[in-house]
């Protein structure tokens, strides 16, 4: 899809910005390579539960130093469950085409609330708490994929808000409370042969049975698999992965990071994060950092990663200068070799509303047709033995 770029004249004063970094906390923790799993905090700590078939459960104060609080929980061995954190409990909801409800309070011992919930048993569903209740919605069981929502205040009595959401009926997506609404975002449906059908919708709803669209067109959602936290009031997605079918079957896996503010518009925080391409991980936001948790590529991983450098920093001593240049671009933008006339520029970056480096330009022409509508800034900085300060453009990005 094309993309234009218009660079308007524009002024920043004060204002340093600050970059996403990933910082591996560990490249083997101990538990055992997978995906499919799901992930929580509670009790000050970050906790793997299951995944890739597995019943144990794990947890970590730093995302370091990994104990294992179980082998074997009382709940069967699964993967493509939910967990979430309700009435000061882990629960975990489904997973492996069943519809049993477990929860919690030290990870050791786990309680079952019911063998046989009202929904059908399903994998690849989402769950959020929402309202002083447990959500679920979506997934995909022995009937097939749903777009059912069910909703329980105990984790016993489950009822149906609706059989039939008008969002399609689609399993690994993915959902967030956010601006207090429910959200359900991408997925896959449909079957393997050529491709799955990836999803670009976002919808939300404030009570689970009406439902508005906020885009049918948000890219970076296209995949499954992937994960989004909450954070710097933005909904951030990262990674997953596109399947395809067909006479050569394959796939396609990301580590790329995105955020939004409304849903309606996305703007790409990173292309390349640290951690390697990947989907079925977790994210959890936890010390006041965002988290990747496993997951797998060609393989599975057990590393985990964190990330710094949210929102912007002021400093009033940084000096700006403002350009009269004016383009207007399609897909590749083209930055000259001599910067606002200047050729001692050291580094030409392209930013995001809030400070976040998005791309490294160079020279010549630059591919931005993957940036979702936003407005960025591209900053250029002098070299040290330069006496011009840095120069912003302002850069909007529409369709």
């Amino acid at each position: 899809m094309k993309r234009t770029v218009f660079v308007i004249l524009a002024v920043l004063l004060g204002t340093a910005f600050a970059q996403m970094t990933w910082t591996c906390a560990t490249d083997s923790a101990g538990w055992s390579a997978r995906s499919g799993h799901s992930s929580v905090v509670f009790d000050d700590k970050v906790w793997v539960i299951g995944g890739a078939g597995g019943n144990d459960v794990w947890c970590s104060a730093d995302g370091v130093a990994w104990s294992l609080t179980t082998a074997g929980a009382q709940w069967s061995g699964r993967g493509g469950h939910t967990s979430v954190v309700f009435d000061n409990k882990m629960w975990v909801i489904g997973g492996s085409d069943r519809h049993d409800v477990w929860c919690s309070t030290d990870g050791i011992t786990w309680i079952q609330a019911t063998d046989s919930a009202g929904w059908a048993g399903r994998i690849y569903h989402t769950c959020v708490v929402f309202d002083n209740k447990m959500w679920i919605m979506g997934g995909h069981g022995h009937s097939g994929l749903a777009n059912d929502v069910w909703y329980s205040a105990d984790g016993v009595d489950w009822v149906q808000a609706t059989d039939s959401a008008p969002w399609t009926k689609r399993m690994g997506h993915i959902s967030v409370v956010f601006d207090n609404k429910m959200w359900v975002m991408g997925g896959l449906t449909g079957d393997m042969s050529p491709y799955p059908g990836y999803l670009t919708d976002v919808w939300y709803s404030n009570d689970g049975m009406i439902w508005t669209q906020a885009t049918a067109d948000a890219g970076c959602v296209g995949r499954g698999y992937q994960t989004a936290v909450v954070a710097d009031g933005r909904i951030w997605v990262k990674g997953g992965c596109v399947f395809y079918g067909g006479p050569s079957p394959g796939g396609i896996s990301w580590d790329d990071v995105w955020y939004s503010s409304d849903g309606v518009d996305w703007t790409l925080a990173t292309d390349s994060a640290g951690w390697s391409a990947r989907a079925g991980h977790t994210s959890v936001l936890f010390d006041d950092r965002m988290w990747v948790i496993g997951g797998a590529d060609s393989s599975a991983q057990d590393d985990v990663w964190y990330s710094t450098g949210l929102g912007v920093e002021e400093g009033p001593n940084v000096e700006v200068r403002a350009t009269n240049a004016a383009t207007v671009v399609r897909s590749i933008f083209f930055l000259p070799e001599a910067v606002g006339g200047e050729r001692s520029a050291v580094g030409v970056r392209l930013l995001d509303i809030g400070g976040r480096k998005v791309l490294d330009l160079q020279p010549g022409p630059n591919d931005v047709s993957r940036l979702c509508p936003g407005v960025y800034f591209v900053r250029s900085e002098p070299s040290a033995v330069s006496r011009q300060p840095s120069a912003v453009h302002k850069v909007v990005v529409t369709r």
